[in-house]
Order: C-alpha cells, then structure tokens, then sequence
C-alpha cells in the first residue's frame, strides 16, 4: 500500500470516528488515557458532550494526589509552584499557597469554538491524578463543558504567560466565579455573555477557592 493511500485511510478512519461521536454511537471518555484527535474535534466543534470516569476508584487516586501536594506545601524545603513563584520570580518564596495560586491566574490574564478543546484536553490530563488537583475543581471544569459554557478569552496574552496558562487562567477563574471574567452561555438565539458569577448561578454551582497548585501547570 502505497504512503498516499495509507495516509488516506487513516484520514477516513477519523473522520469515521467524529461522525460516530456526532451520532451518538460513540462516547469520549475523560479517563486520562483514551482521547483522541476524533473525540478533541467532535468535542470542540460539534459540542458532544464526553463521559468522564468518577469511579470511586479515580477519585481515591485523585485525593491521594491532593495529599502530597498538601503535605510538600507544609514542608520546610520550597516547592516550585506551591511554595514559589513562577518563571523568573522562582526565587521568591512563600506559604500563602491560596493566594499565590490568585496572582498566577491574575497575572496570566492581562492581556469560542477551541476552548471547548481546551477544556476537554486539560479535563483529561486532571484526572490521571498526577497534579495534585481536587475532583470538585476536575467536576467543576466538566459542568462547564457540559453546560457548553466557553469563557471569554483573548487572542492576545500576557507577554511572560507561556502558551497555555493564559487561556486555562480565564477557564479556571469561571470556576471562582470572579465578577470580571466572562463566558458565553445559552442555546441557539438564547446564547449570551455572562459574568462568571452570574453562571454559575443559573447553573446552580458554587464558586471554587482555589489551593496549592490548582492552577499552575500539571
């Protein structure tokens, strides 16, 4: 078989697979290892909505993961993202884990269709429990996937923001329900921008506090 015809082979084979998940005859599922390109573009781009693993299993070693994250943020030697900054401000240290966690996200901000992506992609690296990062935040992140809520975010970023903090700053700060970050929400003509406070009541969720490391990179 020659290199033209293999290649398209496997381009049918996912296109195949989107029009499965379209159709309901196929399911994305937000394990940690079984996504796909054809489950990232019909999660993106036709708004199916993916399974997630919340086997009582997962969450043990979700937790499991929060505990040493908790436990390195009480130690003595520093931890890089935890207990100091970030990039060049690495030297820096300290044991205000909440609110270095707020300036990241802060700092990352200044500055609809693929943020979907975005989250579905990050949904499924949460929860390998390999960040430290708490099921309700992993949860959190899925209702608004599920609730097709796409956050605003800019085009352009914050100059020291490498390529992912500054989109996944906006997702995440949705979850705080901060006042001055926005998202789309709603069907067809329905669909409007939103504060995030003003969605996660409609969408009957309680804003997150975030801790140590729940929004630095996993």
């Amino acid at each position: 078989m020659s290199s033209d015809s293999s290649h398209l082979s496997c381009v049918q084979q996912q296109l195949a697979s989107i029009q499965s998940h379209v159709l309901g005859r196929k399911a994305a599922l937000i394990d940690g290892c079984s996504v796909d390109v054809p489950a990232v573009v019909a999660v993106s781009r036709h708004a199916h909505v993916p399974h997630i693993d919340s086997s009582v299993e997962k969450q043990d070693a979700i937790a499991n993961a929060v505990a040493v994250v908790a436990k390195l943020a009480s130690g003595e030697q520093s931890q890089y993202g935890i207990t100091t900054g970030f990039g060049g401000s690495a030297t820096t240290r300290t044991k205000q884990t909440a609110l270095l966690q707020k300036a990241l996200v802060a700092h990352c901000q200044a500055g609809i269709e693929w943020i979907r992506g975005v989250m579905f992609v990050r949904l499924n690296s949460l929860i390998r429990a390999q960040s430290g990062t708490r099921w309700i935040v992993i949860e959190g992140l899925y209702n608004l996937l599920v609730h097709n809520i796409a956050p605003c975010v800019p085009l352009r970023q914050s100059v020291s923001a490498s390529g992912d903090l500054g989109p996944l700053a906006y997702i995440s700060s949705v979850l705080t329900g901060n006042p001055d970050i926005y998202a789309w929400y709603g069907e067809g003509a329905e669909r409007k921008i939103y504060s995030s406070a003003t969605l996660l009541q409609k969408i009957g969720m309680q804003p997150i506090e975030f801790i140590a490391r729940k929004v630095s990179r996993s």
